[in-house]
């Protein structure tokens, strides 16, 4: 059996270890969120309250990092409890919106009809970027709501776009990828954060009492 306080070093080690990674997981998540404001067609096409909620979750998730890797190098606490509470509540938010996120992949075509409808009356530029990224005219068919507007062909016959599928089955696809691979992300990291709470508690559990690791370490360093 490791003795207290071979356990207290490794719980230690394992919650720094363990948050510098979801630190540099949160700094990626954040980049992710300023990345859907700055592309053209995720702001086009997504919801705004989605980036938004990718950055705060992004923020969140370096700063509790940060917070429990500096309590487990300087032993303190306040700092480690701190963190536990803060880390349980992103736990449990990360994994409710990846969930969300997984299970509503099957609304995403319907959401995506309804935002290309939007753009087509009132920022048809946006189609313009989506027909080109994508090399398609129209939504549903090439005559559907397509740019430029004019003759039902318009996109069709326009020598710079001239695309023969439409954007529907490649934006579902698109899009449905994207918020698979964030709601897996959004789970790994719940769990690896998770994963750091049970060390945390023993630690900040040990320091709670004097007949703790840190007191027995304390009385036996020579003075």
């Amino acid at each position: 059996m490791p003795s207290e306080a071979t356990a207290f070093s490794a719980s230690r080690w394992t919650v720094f270890t363990i948050t510098l990674l979801t630190g540099i997981a949160g700094l990626t998540t954040l980049a992710l969120g300023i990345h859907a404001f700055i592309w053209p067609l995720g702001e086009a096409l997504l919801p705004s309250a989605l980036p938004t909620l990718v950055i705060i979750l992004g923020a969140l998730v370096f700063c509790a990092s940060f917070l429990g890797a500096v309590g487990a190098v300087t032993e303190e606490k306040h700092v480690l409890k701190t963190y536990f509470a803060i880390g349980l509540a992103l736990v449990i938010i990360q994994a409710v919106v990846a969930g969300v996120g997984l299970s509503g992949r099957g609304h995403i075509r319907g959401e995506l009809e309804k935002s290309w409808n939007d753009n087509w009356q009132k920022h048809p530029a946006a189609i313009r970027n989506a027909e080109e990224t994508y090399e398609c005219c129209g939504f549903h068919n090439v005559t559907d709501r397509a740019y430029p507007k004019g003759f039902l062909d318009s996109c069709v016959i326009n020598p710079d776009f001239a695309y023969t599928r439409s954007c529907e089955d490649v934006l579902v696809e698109e899009f449905r990828d994207r918020q698979y691979y964030l709601g897996v992300g959004g789970l790994v990291l719940a769990i690896l954060q998770g994963a750091s709470l049970i060390p945390t508690y023993y630690m900040f559990h040990r320091l709670d009492h004097p007949e703790g690791t840190a007191g027995e370490r304390s009385r036996l360093l020579p003075n």
